[in-house]
């Protein structure tokens, strides 16, 4: 009797395991799919407008930016932490579409170029990111330099 409810007590412990196993790793798998959709999206996306606040989230330096754009409608972005220490309230951005990058036009008409968003090389060898982005923009991925000893 007692070898069996040991028995049962291990069955039960290795189910638990598969089942704990599983839904990390379902999880997993829909948070990547999720944010290589994101990323798709962001490149996707088309928008001018001007900046009318530069500010944080949390107590850091600034990361994002409030818009204003032609249409009049307000968006707020988190885009390159590069194009954020660059701009300044007034200033306008182009974010063509199907495109990572963003120009920043200065009051003085100066013109800046960026890329839009991060795109790591797991990102970038996503089987849901547009194969012909894949070597595109790729100086954007520069940071990720653990995905890049692995290509």
């Amino acid at each position: 009797m007692a070898n069996h409810l040991i028995n049962k007590i291990h069955l039960r412990i290795i189910f638990g395991i598969i089942i704990i196993f599983t839904m990390f790793y379902t999880i997993n798998r829909f948070s990547q799919l999720g944010n290589v959709k994101l990323k798709v999206e962001k490149i996707k996306s088309e928008f001018k407008g001007k900046i009318v606040r530069i500010y944080a989230t949390k107590k850091t330096f600034p990361t994002h930016l409030k818009v204003v754009l032609t249409n009049g409608k307000i968006i707020n972005i988190s885009p390159n932490q590069y194009l954020v220490n660059e701009a300044d309230v007034g200033d306008s951005l182009i974010k063509p579409k199907n495109e990572n990058r963003i120009y920043l036009i200065k009051k003085n008409k100066k013109k800046l170029a960026f890329f839009f968003t991060k795109i790591s090389y797991e990102t970038r060898n996503n089987k849901n990111f547009p194969i012909e982005w894949k070597y595109k923009w790729l100086e954007s991925s520069e940071w990720d330099k653990n995905g890049k000893n692995n290509e």
